[in-house]
């Protein structure tokens, strides 16, 4: 990390207006008057709790090895670079919400509960962690794993309000938002248009497929024998990151000169329950998250701290035993309520209750709210993550060992106002999205997944598209996608090189040429090009090996056929890939709906079946079914039946017998 920072760093020292040969890795150090400045802002997975030492004992909880303090070279083990600004303004547990009003200050300030609270500055760049606090995490914890206070907030509805603030879009417009703000005032500094914001993604936690963890729990002994940590639960976790993971995505795509920046792939191994790990076990260095410490009743600073707690929770009672007793009894307390502000009363206690000046207390504190958190080894990962990106971004030369190929000199020239052209060619029966291997995507999500990697200049695989129906192909800075989508059509991207006219100019062609319409713009500089859309499989000028055999990206399909019998007519159909978790049922209640009223799909019938009609490309259906409809209402029905499965009208034709 220490070579790939100091080559980083060189770059921004040279002006980019600088014809001169840009330095290389080897680069020597920065003088002191080759000063810059960044900002980190985020929540806990940014201010690193638990990871190092404190820089101050309040509630923002920034620490010393967290991956902000890994970049900028706080744990020494980085060159000297001379005079580096970092303004960390990151805060344990801070939420979209907290991230617009708190972390852009014009000002230093400093409060008892928070601590200081430093300006924003005028960086030129910034990296950004932010989304497990809008989704619930901390009451996900409580519930689900430790019970570390007593709630009538059950696991199952922690996790459904998860998912449904996951999907939720104030999610997706909350961090574009602050993603938004942060591109603004960056760019309103001396870095100008010059400025992006890199923003980290979260890692799964569990390895759900071991079975060790099945029998295991990790919650407080007071509340019984706990919640096993069993595949369903880690799976939700899981699945809860992934699809945050997305939302986050999303956003960053809504806003140029915001580059996300994924690590999950990286934890592969590293996370809870790995093979043959007896969970807990707080000395394996080889999990990258933090556990819990020994919560018995053996460390008097667990007890003192708890009682005092619980007084803050409830002020009714003279500590935790009598407020796990009225919990047990059936009794009412505003603690027990769900979504109660644990965080909040643990702090009250460390700033109202001198006895917390006790380390045992701090020690409780810590090791508490650390937990599901990135230790040292994690935050240097995150840390090389965004600087890998980061040079990608600026240089891709800078950021790839041996890399001898002279980088382009900087470009003056944006891309303005140009506009994208349009082939004019549509696609009419493409499906509305495809099944990638961490779920559906629209043609719009794979494009932007696409533009992530080749404006970054990584051309390498492309997240949640399965090797065989995917190439990428790297001439110099130049890189071109392609992703078998049926057998006859392919989606590609080519784009002459990274940078910030790439994410310009691939946006304005997916705005404007619809339907699979190739779209391209010529830009400003010389060599400068950009491509995109749907064109015919291995077509002529594609710069990939032709794709092979008789298979492709996976969508929903439907074969259908009719026959008429007493003036009604009998559908009987079969599908694969399409599970709406109703038994079918999306089907007949569009059919019932548009075609027919109580007279439309009536006789319902949808069960499994074990690839009784191929589709051909790979794929033979898996589920079939039969219903009965007025005889006269044959295309309407079958037009809606192609909608419910998320096709264009004209795609399912009813054969009749």
């Amino acid at each position: 990390m220490a070579a790939k920072l100091q080559a980083i760093l060189a770059f921004l020292s040279v002006s980019s207006s600088v014809a001169s040969a840009i330095p290389t890795r080897t680069s020597p150090k920065l003088s002191a008057r080759d000063a810059f400045e960044w900002t980190a802002l985020g929540d806990s997975y940014a201010s690193g709790i638990g990871a190092g030492e404190p820089d101050e004992a309040r509630r923002c909880f920034r620490y010393s090895e967290a991956y902000p303090r890994a970049i900028q070279g706080g744990d020494n083990d980085l060159p000297d670079f001379g005079s580096r600004i970092l303004n960390n303004v990151v805060c344990s547990g801070a939420s979209t919400g907290d991230i617009l009003a708190h972390q852009f200050a014009d000002e230093d300030s400093e409060d008892t509960m928070y601590g200081k609270r430093p300006k924003f500055g005028n960086p030129k760049f910034a990296t950004l962690s932010l989304g497990g606090n809008d989704i619930g995490l901390r009451y996900l914890l409580n519930s689900c794993v430790y019970n570390f206070y007593p709630t009538i907030y059950s696991c199952d509805d922690a996790i459904k309000d998860a998912f449904a603030a996951i999907d939720d879009k104030s999610l997706v417009d909350g961090i574009s938002s602050v993603i938004s703000k942060t591109l603004e005032k960056g760019r309103a500094g001396p870095a100008g248009n010059d400025f992006n914001v890199f923003v980290a993604g979260y890692a799964q936690f569990f390895n759900s497929k071991t079975e060790q963890c099945s029998e295991v729990t990790w919650a407080r002994p007071w509340f019984g024998k706990g919640r096993k940590l069993d595949e369903k639960i880690r799976e939700n976790f899981n699945d809860m990151a992934i699809r945050l993971n997305e939302k986050i995505k999303d956003a960053v795509g809504q806003n140029n000169g915001a580059h996300y920046v994924d690590i999950d792939a990286a934890v592969e191994g590293h996370r809870y329950c790995e093979q043959d790990v007896v969970e807990p076990d707080n000395n394996n260095d080889q999990v990258w998250f933090w556990q819990a410490f020994d919560e018995s009743d053996a460390n008097p600073a667990v007890k003192d701290f708890d009682d005092a707690v619980a007084k803050q929770l409830d002020p009714s009672v003279s500590g935790m035993d009598e407020l796990v007793k009225k919990f047990q009894n059936g009794e009412t307390s505003p603690g027990f309520q769900p979504r109660v502000e644990i965080e909040d009363a643990m702090w009250n206690v460390a700033v109202n209750d001198p006895s917390f000046k006790d380390d045992g207390w701090l020690g409780v504190l810590t090791q508490r709210v650390r937990v599901f958190h990135p230790k040292k080894a994690l935050h240097d990962v995150i840390a090389d993550k965004i600087l890998e990106v980061y040079g990608a971004v600026t240089n891709p030369c800078l950021t790839k060992e041996g890399c001898t190929t002279p980088p382009p000199t900087p470009s003056d020239l944006p891309l303005g106002d140009r506009s994208a052209d349009c082939d004019g060619k549509e696609w009419p029966l493409l499906p509305n999205d495809w099944l990638l291997s961490d779920g559906r995507h629209t043609m719009t999500e794979i494009i932007y997944r696409m533009r992530d990697q080749a404006c970054q200049g990584l051309c390498e695989s492309i997240q949640g598209v399965p090797g065989q129906f995917a190439a990428a192909v790297k001439d110099g800075n130049s890189c071109e996608y392609s992703v078998k989508v049926t057998n006859e059509l392919e989606m590609y991207m080519f784009v002459s090189g990274p940078g910030q006219n790439c994410y310009d100019a691939t946006a304005k062609i997916e705005a404007t040429c619809k339907n699979g319409q190739s779209g391209w713009i010529n830009g400003p500089n010389p060599y400068e090009f950009y491509q995109q859309g749907v064109r015919t499989l291995n077509a002529e000028g594609a710069k990939h090996q032709p794709f092979g055999d008789n298979t492709h990206l996976g969508y929903n399909q439907m074969w259908c056929s009719v026959h008429s019998k007493n003036l009604a007519d009998y559908y009987s159909f079969e599908t694969v890939n399409f599970d709406d978790g109703d038994w079918g049922k999306t089907i007949q209640k569009n059919v019932h709906s548009n075609c027919g009223g109580t007279g439309a799909a009536n006789q319902w019938k949808y069960e499994p079946t074990d690839g009784t009609y191929d589709f051909g490309g790979g794929f033979k259906s898996d589920h079939q079914g039969s219903f009965r409809s007025p005889w006269f209402q044959e295309g309407c029905t079958a037009d809606t039946m192609s909608i419910a499965l998320g096709l264009p009208k004209g795609s399912v034709n009813c054969e009749r017998s």
